[in-house]
C-alpha cells in the first residue's frame, strides 16, 4: 500500500546489495525473498501456501536473484525449508495473531550468494529497533510488486512508525502484493542488514494503511543456525 504518492524507485537489480533479492517462485504466484546466506533464502512463510482455498503448504521451485526483465543474475532449485512451528496460515488469514511468525527460510540447491551476495541477519534487540523510529528514512525496502513484476522496486529511505512486543514492526515502506516477504534494510557505514521482512497490511487509522512486518528479532537466530546446519557441498566454494 502507498503513503501518498508512490515512492517507489527502480534500483540496479544487477548491483550488490540488490542483487540479493529475488523472486521466490512456486504454487500459484511468487513472493520476494533475500539471500542471507550462501545457500539460504529469507522471506514469508504464507509465501509457502496454495492461498486462502487451499491452505497446503506447497515448497517453491526455485529462486531467481537479480531478475531484470528476461535477465536473470543466477537461478537455483529450493530443495528444504525451516518454518516456526508456531506459524498457522489459517490463523494468519484471520487476523494479525500470528503475524511475528511469518517467515521461513528455503534451503537451495547452489550456493547463489557466492555470486549474487547475500544481505547479513544479526541479533536484533528491541532498543535498537526503537532507536530506529527517530529517523523518517531509517530504512528501505525492496521488492518485486505485482505492478512490476520482473523489475525490482524499491523505497530507499522510509519511515518506521512502530515497534511492537511480537515481534514486528509497522512501516511506511510502499509495497504491494508481491512484496511478501521483502526486506526492509538498514545500512551503515556501506554494509547492509536485513531488519525485517514485510508480511501484512491492514486497514489503518485516517488515510493510510497500516502495513506490518516481521522483525529480526524473530528470525536472527534461526538463520544463524540454518548457515551453520547448511555448509556448502563438496566441491562449492
Amino acid at each position: 500500500m502507498f503513503f501518498g504518492e508512490d515512492d517507489r524507485s527502480f534500483p540496479p537489480s544487477e548491483r550488490y546489495p540488490w542483487s540479493a533479492i529475488g523472486r521466490v517462485e512456486g504454487g500459484d504466484g511468487y513472493c520476494t525473498g533475500t539471500l542471507v546466506g550462501p545457500r539460504l533464502v529469507l522471506t514469508a512463510a504464507h509465501c509457502l501456501y496454495l492461498g486462502p482455498d487451499s491452505h497446503e503448504l506447497v515448497l517453491p521451485t526455485e529462486f531467481r536473484a537479480g531478475v531484470s526483465g528476461a535477465d536473470v543474475a543466477a537461478i537455483a532449485e529450493v530443495v528444504d525449508y525451516r518454518m516456526p512451528a508456531q506459524f498457522d496460515i489459517r490463523e494468519y488469514e484471520r487476523g494479525p495473531e500470528v503475524d511475528g511468525y511469518d517467515w521461513a527460510l528455503l534451503v537451495l540447491s547452489q550456493p547463489l550468494g557466492e555470486t549474487a551476495g547475500w544481505i547479513a541477519v544479526t541479533r536484533t534487540r528491541q532498543k535498537e529497533l526503537l532507536g530506529l523510529l527517530a529517523d523518517e528514512h531509517a530504512v528501505s525496502q525492496a521488492g518485486y510488486s505485482y505492478d512490476a513484476a520482473h523489475l525490482l522496486t524499491a523505497h530507499v529511505g522510509c519511515r518506521v512508525d512502530a515497534v511492537h512486543a511480537d515481534n514486528t514492526i509497522t512501516h511506511r515502506c510502499d509495497s504491494l502484493q508481491g512484496d511478501s516477504g521483502s526486506p526492509l534494510l538498514i545500512e551503515e557505514a556501506g554494509a547492509y542488514r536485513v531488519i525485517a521482512i514485510d508480511s501484512a497490511a491492514y486497514e489503518g487509522e485516517g488515510d493510510f494503511p497500516r502495513n506490518v512486518a516481521v522483525d529480526a528479532r524473530a528470525f536472527w537466530k534461526g538463520v544463524a543456525d540454518a548457515v551453520e546446519l547448511t555448509p556448502p557441498r563438496r566441491g562449492e566454494r
